[in-house]
């Protein structure tokens, strides 16, 4: 029960936070305001849409939005929300129709067909205040002077959520300023840092998500607002608030590297050449090398290389030998980009030869030579903080420079009036120092990686045995398990559930569960493996009743192996009384999935009745191994 003398203060209050004399409408008709507002702003996102990708703007479909919204906020806001949205129209005498009509007027009578640059950014400035116009009508009611407080008057406020006994916990602060809300928690965050956090130190590597939102509101309205809206808890209050998460962090890094950028560099050694580390060292790995230069396409005959070349074919092309100021990028992202350069895609856009070359490469050089400098102490130590070994460093190097992340260290390009087409450079260019770093660890210490390049060939003698001992386990105690319970009675049917046994069956031993690619417990229908030597082994769970899925799951697994893997594994779930083989080798066979006629073979497991099955499949123009394992809920 609220007490009677708040409300009675609420009410006088709340009359001098929405004079009804200055700002209409009524608050009773906020539903209807909201309504007027939600309408235009859906139809106006598609066009959001296209100036955040750089497309041209026609103005026939355009404009009588613009003046359906001029309309819309002139019957039911004050002057000074209207000058917001449209800023002409301060000039204009708007209570009068002859006035407003003027100035409709003016919005249809441009001649020009398409949206001027000035015009592109007054409607996106012009977005933004409608997001927010909307947000107060939804969430705060009309608050006249909502638009009034600057920025840094905005209060903010944080939500750290984490795992504790397998639940997702929550813990958060209000009220913070932006300079409090950068320098205790973003800054500390991002340094990985622990945070001083309501009496407490958080350990930053255990947050799972962080949460930020503000408000314009003042504390002693915040109160009131919280009576209004029966909100009862502070953490309600936070979380219904402006999600900026992602506008603030990006703010945050963008003053931090401009911080950065002042300060005097120290000067460096050149970044070395990773071709002058392999001709000086004769006994590199010849697996690590086919790998290396596996990254680049290769001749395919004699015919196509100078005769005076002695190495190997496959060696001819190196994935890095060109320097770019301080910078070895790799060489299918930069012929790319010279070859951009040289057709002048550039020049078209507004951006000269000189300006590519002199600050936006310079730019992406300096953080070659960042990245190149930091990998260690900023990737790999943060990755190894719970593991001081050599081989998991190792083992973290590897997984950097074969996993797909490497596609962003080329020459991004960016969209938007607020960013530069060339903008993203330095970031780019740190995370190709980054992994060209990661290579010439691989290469200066080859023969420490040696097994985890080497090919699948006899990988598979050790996990089959050890998946099919999981599978007859399962079957043997299947009645002890509710999913296999909840499976066989239709009221439940999982996959990940599957996954979940065969991951508790593995996480141990020759054989543990990579964390950093899924976690327990969520609906991933994935798993991935690795032994001791470093190999991965990639397995996907399928029930038979995914009728969409089941056809084209061996497509799904090949599509997960990289090119330094050759063999994935399927699991598939029988949930029907009767045998599926025929039906499941169709689909495996089905030309789509890259099938190659008479691989199918037949094998079972020791000296055991258990059968598995095994395919291949082309991927461009790699082979890749599959093998298939059916659980049948039924034997």
């Amino acid at each position: 029960m609220v007490n009677e003398l708040v409300i009675q203060c609420y009410r006088g209050l709340f009359l001098e936070m929405f004079p009804l004399s200055k700002f209409q409408p009524l608050v009773g008709d906020r539903k209807r305001v909201y309504a007027d507002l939600k309408s235009i702003f859906t139809r106006l996102y598609p066009f959001k849409k296209l100036v955040d990708n750089g497309a041209i703007i026609k103005k026939d479909k355009f404009m009588p939005l613009q003046t359906e919204l001029f309309n819309v906020v002139t019957r039911h806001f004050s002057s000074g929300i209207i000058n917001r949205l449209f800023p002409k129209a301060e000039r204009i005498d708007l209570d009068t129709p002859a006035g407003r009509g003027t100035f409709v007027a003016q919005l249809l009578g441009d001649v020009l067909q398409v949206l001027t640059g000035k015009q592109i950014q007054d409607f996106e400035e012009q977005y933004q205040v409608l997001h927010q116009l909307l947000h107060c009508t939804r969430t705060m009611g009309l608050h006249p002077d909502i638009f009034k407080r600057e920025r840094n008057e905005w209060l903010y406020n944080v939500v750290f959520e984490f795992q504790h006994n397998n639940k997702t916990e929550r813990d958060h602060r209000s009220g913070l300023r932006e300079e409090e809300l950068c320098n205790l928690v973003i800054g500390m965050h991002q340094d990985q840092k622990p945070i001083v956090f309501n009496g407490r130190n958080l350990v930053v590597s255990k947050i799972d998500r962080m949460i930020i939102t503000t408000t314009p509101l003042k504390e002693e309205e915040i109160v009131l607002y919280k009576q209004k809206k029966k909100i009862w808890t502070d953490l309600a209050f936070v979380m219904q608030c402006d999600n900026v998460t992602n506008q603030i962090l990006h703010k945050y890094e963008s003053e931090r590297r401009q911080r950065e950028d002042k300060k005097p560099q120290v000067p460096r050694e050149q970044v070395p050449f990773i071709g002058t580390l392999i001709s000086q060292h004769p006994n590199i790995s010849r697996v690590v090398l086919d790998a290396y230069y596996n990254m680049v396409p290769q001749p395919k005959s004699k015919d196509e290389i100078p005769e005076n070349y002695i190495g190997p074919l496959h060696w001819y092309n190196a994935p890095f030998r060109i320097r770019i100021h301080e910078a070895f990028p790799l060489m299918p992202y930069w012929e790319l980009l010279d070859y951009n350069i040289q057709s002048g895609y550039f020049r078209e856009k507004g951006i000269s030869d000189e300006d590519i070359w002199q600050i936006h490469l310079k730019r992406y050089s300096d953080g070659f030579e960042e990245g190149y400098y930091s990998f260690e102490e900023e990737y790999l130590s943060q990755k190894t903080v719970l593991f001081g070994a050599a081989e998991d460093k190792q083992r973290f190097i590897y997984d950097f420079v074969v996993s797909p992340f490497l596609g962003i260290s080329g020459f991004p390009e960016t969209h938007g009036t607020d960013k530069g087409l060339l903008s993203g450079y330095l970031e780019a260019g740190k995370m190709a120092g980054w992994f060209y770093r990661a290579w010439y660890l691989i290469i200066e210490n080859s023969h420490r990686f040696e097994p985890m390049f080497k090919p699948e060939e006899n990988h598979t003698s050790e996990f089959i045995p050890r998946l099919a001992q999981a599978i007859e386990t399962l079957q043997r105690k299947s009645d002890q398990h509710k999913f296999i319970r909840e499976l066989k009675s239709k009221v439940s049917k999982d996959e990940s559930e599957f996954r979940n046994f065969i991951h508790n069956n593995f996480d141990g031993g020759e054989f543990h569960f990579i964390e950093a690619e899924g976690a327990h417990g969520l609906k991933r229908t994935d798993l991935r493996v690795r032994d001791k030597k470093g190999r991965t082994y990639i397995i996907e769970f399928k029930g038979w009743w995914n009728t969409k899925d089941r056809k084209w799951v061996t497509s799904q697994v090949a599509d997960y192996l990289t090119d330094f893997e050759s063999t994935g594994y399927v699991f598939m779930v029988n949930d029907l009384k009767k045998d599926i083989l025929s039906d499941y080798k169709k689909n495996v066979e089905n030309s789509e999935n890259g099938y190659i006629v008479g691989s199918w073979q037949v094998k079972k497991v020791g000296h055991s009745d258990y059968e598995y099955y095994v395919s291949q499949h082309k991927r461009g123009n790699k082979i890749k191994t599959i093998y298939h394992f059916i659980y049948r809920v039924y034997p």
